[in-house]
């Protein structure tokens, strides 16, 4: 009996309006069927349960809700994720970076080199900006040091300066 429910539900328009307001296009099958999926995962006794109280197009409600929009959800992870990250990378192709001044960033380089061999605390802030060029987020240089984001955002604000400034007095 489940899978009739199921079906009825599939079928619904209400359903149906849904997943067709889900963009981009190409995905509404999949979120379709991976909600159909989902449904017929779940204990019968339980959709007869929600059935009973016509409660199931609403609990799908929320499961295509959640599947669509929520970035924790297995479909964006296997679909929606790919579309940003391909969309991400199409943009920065588009852009054009500026040059670099290599004796600019030759006399960077030897600063934070020199900071690395200063003390503790000057070799933590190179070590925490070279950190942060490799990945360019602060984010996720807290994250891989397990350091609040907030002193790294801090110490590469002051680096930066720093670097700046000797970069013009040398220049």
């Amino acid at each position: 009996m489940c899978k009739e429910y199921i079906k009825e539900v599939y079928l619904s328009p209400q359903i149906d309006a849904l997943i067709r307001s889900v963009r981009p296009e190409h995905l509404q099958n999949d979120l379709r069927q991976e909600m159909a999926l989902a449904l017929l995962t779940i204990d019968c006794d339980k959709i007869s349960e929600i059935w009973a109280s016509n409660g199931l197009t609403g609990y799908t409600i929320k499961i295509i809700t959640n599947m669509a929009f929520s970035v924790t959800s297995p479909f964006y992870k296997k679909f929606r994720k790919n579309e940003y990250e391909n969309a991400i990378a199409y943009l920065r192709s588009l852009l054009t970076l500026p040059e670099l001044d290599q004796r600019l960033a030759k006399i960077a380089n030897e600063r934070l080199i020199e900071k690395y061999g200063e003390d503790e605390l000057q070799a933590h802030e190179s070590i925490l900006f070279n950190k942060y060029v490799e990945l360019r987020s602060c984010k996720k240089v807290a994250d891989y040091f397990n350091i609040p984001e907030k002193h790294v955002k801090d110490v590469i604000k002051k680096t930066k300066k720093e670097l700046k400034t000797l970069c013009i007095s040398q220049y």
